[in-house]
């Protein structure tokens, strides 16, 4: 591949100024993909010049728990197999 596609929130911020793409690109967008799926935040989460990956890690950065940044329904849901 020559150029890059997708939408802002899904590409690494380093290959977004340069041409050459690999699958490293797959990687970070898979890793945006579960960060929305654990935070129920979009991709693009944040201003203009913040993604949701920024923003988790300037939160782990503070030292704030990872787990503040979860969905509350995924906070909320019970273990398996527990009544």
């Amino acid at each position: 591949m020559s150029s890059i596609a997708g939408a802002f929130g899904y590409i690494a911020p380093e290959y977004a100024r340069i041409t050459r793409v690999n699958e490293k690109i797959d990687v970070y967008s898979f890793g945006v993909i579960v960060l929305e799926l654990v935070t129920g935040r979009k991709a693009n989460h944040g201003d203009e010049c913040t993604s949701l990956a920024e923003w988790v890690w300037r939160h782990l950065q503070e030292g704030k728990p990872i787990v503040e940044a979860l969905d509350e329904e995924i906070k909320g849901r019970e273990k398996c197999g527990s009544n």
